[in-house]
């Protein structure tokens, strides 16, 4: 019998906090009481539009050259992860291997490759480094498999059959071969560099979602039900006016882990919460304010933030722009924000053709770069107290010329066309 410690659905920002503190704070003896909760006002971000310095937030930025190995030769990055050493990228070839380079851009091997055999994956949904295995975890959906980065060999295969295992499932013919499907699938995967995964769990047919953590070989050690998503209808306004509607779906949420701590955030709703055994507790809240139309949550006419990443300092989330801000919007209706846990401040940043976010396209909300008076910049990812993004060779050859970054024109007079993309690794304070 599964144990149900379920998150409620939220009204107001200001009964959130003091309900949820009251219900789900964790014993005193897990330190978490004395955490305060962060408030990012939506509100005050739109009021605060406008241009961020990357020095406010950042000591130096700094270029590299991926080697342009004829086995690892990459087209558009739009995944990515890294770890102290190394840097993950799913090939451009419908993920069929993961290349991995230096942390200098020099390439080492590819692992993996796609298919059913053992050491093998039929896709990859997420990169999950193990520092403390000096390993790599590819998470395809199917099953997991680590790669020991010493010599790029499986160092473990491991299919979610056996975490599945006892739910409801049905079997069919496929290519020859029997294959097994879940009601459940796991939607994310992290972990803590401790020993331990973290996955989200969600049940096809009604929505329930399941924290589950883990040991290393993925044995089961506590399982909590986080809460059940909310179905909606999806519409949404294209860059030509018209309006599309999707099927209803089910809004769930997400996870990832910061600073060793697992943080659930719910799509639809307006907090994220660490979770712990027998313990969910208020992390972060959204306010939305006057711009709030919870009840409409995913039509064309709301806004909508989501967590992208966390650093020690910022929070950096992609949102909908309400009509009211478009100049701070793309084309797709999309801007970014940073909440600024220092200062308590949250901020629209201000949108630069020459920004890319390989989510949203190019001109999207970036820091200005006043640090060597190069490009716009958004992370991609974010490990450690560095921030990372790519550009296209072509067009970082092109932007080098339009600006007067010195550390752009040596990376520029390195590369050509052909080559794969800059890296750009930007230190924060």
């Amino acid at each position: 019998m599964r144990k149900k410690i379920i998150a409620r659905p939220i009204v107001q920002l200001c009964f959130t906090i003091v309900t949820l503190s009251i219900l789900w704070s964790c014993n005193s003896d897990s330190g978490s009481n004395s955490q305060r909760i962060e408030v990012i006002d939506i509100e005050e971000a739109l009021k605060n539009a406008g241009e961020v310095k990357l020095s406010d937030y950042a000591s130096e930025i700094r270029y590299y050259t991926l080697e342009s190995d004829t086995s690892a030769l990459l087209g558009r990055i739009t995944d990515v992860s890294m770890d102290e050493n190394h840097i993950f990228i799913p090939s451009s070839d419908f993920m069929k291997t993961l290349h991995v380079f230096a942390r200098d851009g020099k390439f080492i091997r590819n692992v993996g490759s796609k298919g059913r055999a053992k050491g093998e994956f039929m896709a990859i949904r997420s990169i999950i480094p193990l520092e403390d295995r000096n390993a790599v975890m590819v998470e395809g959906g199917n099953k997991a498999v680590i790669y020991s980065l010493d010599d790029g060999k499986t160092w473990e295969d491991i299919p979610f059959d056996k975490f599945l295992a006892g739910q409801e499932s049905t079997s069919r013919q496929f290519n020859g071969r029997m294959v097994t499907s879940y009601s459940q699938n796991i939607q994310n995967i992290g972990y803590d560099g401790k020993g331990n995964f973290y996955l989200l769990t969600m049940d096809k047919k009604n929505g329930e979602q399941w924290l589950v953590m883990t040991d290393s070989t993925l044995e089961k050690k506590w399982e909590m039900e986080l809460r059940r998503p909310v179905k909606k209808e999806l519409k949404m306004k294209l860059p030509n006016g018209a309006l599309v509607q999707f099927p209803p779906e089910y809004y769930s949420g997400s996870l990832y882990l910061n600073d060793g701590e697992c943080v659930f955030y719910h799509w639809l709703k307006d907090t994220a919460y660490i979770v712990k055994e027998n313990c969910i507790t208020p992390r972060l809240a959204v306010d939305y304010g006057r711009f709030r139309k919870i009840e409409n949550a995913g039509n064309e006419d709301d806004i909508s933030a989501h967590i992208e990443y966390e650093s020690k300092s910022l929070i950096f989330l992609s949102m909908r722009i309400p009509e009211l801000f478009d100049e701070y919007a793309d084309k797709n209706g999309n801007g970014h924000l940073i909440y600024d846990k220092i200062k308590n401040r949250a901020i629209l940043l201000k949108p630069y053709e020459d920004a890319t976010d390989e989510s949203h396209g190019n001109g999207c909300g970036a820091f200005y770069n006043d640090l060597d008076n190069g490009m716009p910049f958004w992370p991609l990812a974010i490990q450690g107290k560095s921030m990372f993004s790519f550009c296209d060779a072509g067009k970082f050859m092109e932007l080098s010329r339009k600006y007067s970054s010195p550390k752009m024109k040596e990376i520029a007079s390195l590369i050509n066309e052909e080559s794969n993309p800059v890296l750009i690794e930007v230190v924060l304070k």
